[in-house]
């Protein structure tokens, strides 16, 4: 088996492109995680990811969750998903949209969704003036990974995405524009028709989740059923309860989803749920 740490020497970089763009520069070679095989980095070969999960392999708790499609088989990636990195010295940094977000007086960085990825996700919380924001694309047009059947309306431009879009932080480290996001509003006065419940559906379906069926119910209608909440989009539809209630609205939304518990009554445990969800 090949050792395990296959760190290049200094002079040596791997660019990895993802859709035909930059993704990450690393300094290792991908390896198969069971054997150690190296696999070839020279630009003279391309593989097809799956079972990518959204975690930084860095993080031990998912040391293997990236694949690539070999021989039929989806095959484990030693070291995993790798970190979003960009290297001045073997990157021509004129050629990627890169927002300067270094003056840690004007930026305010926040992790979000820790307990998922770890610390992977970050909110910028500052106001930006900067002309690289016209680049940021649409979140619609440039989810590559192609439309599908249970949702016909979503048919992202899949061959022709936009260039991704980099931020430096303070801390020197880099990280990629999510282009998927979509922000909603859901308030009281204005609350989400479905709940979010086509979003749930859309990712449910892209990232290929367990936990999920599909069925149709006795009234022709088509019903899916979500178990998990790994790296995908949550209902934020609530059952009725003490602190809804007076602002409950009923929706006839063709997308609406509910959330249910295990207990089916309204009670503490229910509110404590919606509580910590909320925060």
């Amino acid at each position: 088996m090949q050792p395990s740490n296959m760190e290049a020497p200094d002079y040596v970089r791997y660019i990895v492109r993802y859709a035909g763009e930059i993704r990450t520069v690393i300094n290792y070679p991908f390896q198969v995680d069971k054997t150690g095989e190296i696999l070839p980095m020279d630009g003279s070969k391309q593989y097809q990811l799956c079972e990518v999960d959204e975690v930084e392999g860095k993080y031990g708790v998912f040391p293997n969750r990236m694949g690539f499609f070999m021989g039929g088989k989806c095959v484990p990636i030693r070291g995993g998903n790798p970190t979003v990195h960009i290297d001045p010295i073997f990157v021509n940094m004129t050629d990627i949209h890169l927002l300067d977000l270094t003056d840690e007086n004007s930026t305010t960085v926040t992790p979000i969704n820790v307990e998922q990825t770890y610390g992977g996700d970050l909110l910028l919380e500052s106001a930006v003036d900067d002309e690289i924001c016209e680049t940021f694309p649409n979140p619609y047009d440039n989810d590559y990974r192609g439309a599908d059947a249970m949702n016909p309306d979503d048919v992202p431009s899949r061959f022709d995405p936009d260039p991704p879009v980099f931020a430096e932080l303070p801390d020197g480290s880099y990280a990629l524009y999510d282009s998927r996001l979509v922000t909603v509003e859901n308030s009281l006065e204005n609350p989400t028709p479905d709940g979010g419940g086509k979003s749930v559906l859309r990712s449910t379906i892209r990232a290929q989740r367990d936990g999920f069926t599909a069925r149709v119910s006795t009234s022709g209608r088509a019903e899916f059923f979500v178990f998990n909440d790994h790296n995908i989009a949550l209902c934020n539809n609530e059952q009725p309860n003490f602190l809804n209630r007076e602002s409950c609205v009923l929706t006839y939304d063709d997308n609406a989803c509910v959330k249910e518990y295990e207990q089916s009554t309204n009670t503490f445990i229910d509110v404590q749920l919606v509580m910590t969800f909320d925060e």
